[in-house]
């Protein structure tokens, strides 16, 4: 309990020293926008802002934060998980602030890092996927363009 607070207060640290607030790192951290964090979005994210994590320190990590228990982080519970009572007011501050001052944050692209998901598309389940498709399996194929 103690080493994922402590990884948490680090996770929330981070995101302030880089001049963000939750809300930009979610979005950041979501490299396909879906509004739901994956583990290698999450891997990916936390490697971004230095962290050196492990794949199961980011398993333990998506199940403490995700209430759904599928795997995948949302918005609210990341928010309720990187937010403690103190930190709301800076929050309400850095947002009067970013209106005074005219500042926003620049997005960044942060590619997620490849790491075993605990979610898996229901829709994908009966699809086998091919790695390696032989190369007479490829040159057999045509290709037609529209004019």
């Amino acid at each position: 309990l103690l080493a994922r607070r402590a990884v948490l207060a680090t996770v929330r640290l981070l995101i302030k020293v880089n001049g963000m607030r939750l809300l930009d790192a979610f979005r950041a951290f979501d490299s396909n926008h879906d509004g739901l964090l994956l583990c290698s979005e999450l891997y990916g994210g936390l490697e971004w802002l230095g962290m050196s994590l492990q794949p199961k320190d980011i398993h333990e990590i998506v199940r403490h934060i995700d209430k759904s228990g599928e795997g995948r982080v949302r918005w609210d519970d990341f928010e309720k998980a990187l937010t403690r009572v103190e930190d709301e007011q800076e929050e309400e501050d850095w947002d009067t602030e970013t209106r005074v001052n005219n500042h926003q944050f620049t997005r960044v692209f942060i590619r997620p890092k490849q790491m075993d998901e605990l979610w898996t598309d229901p829709r994908l389940k009966d699809i086998k996927v091919v790695d390696d498709i032989p190369l007479q399996v490829l040159k057999e194929i045509k290709v037609k363009p529209k004019p």
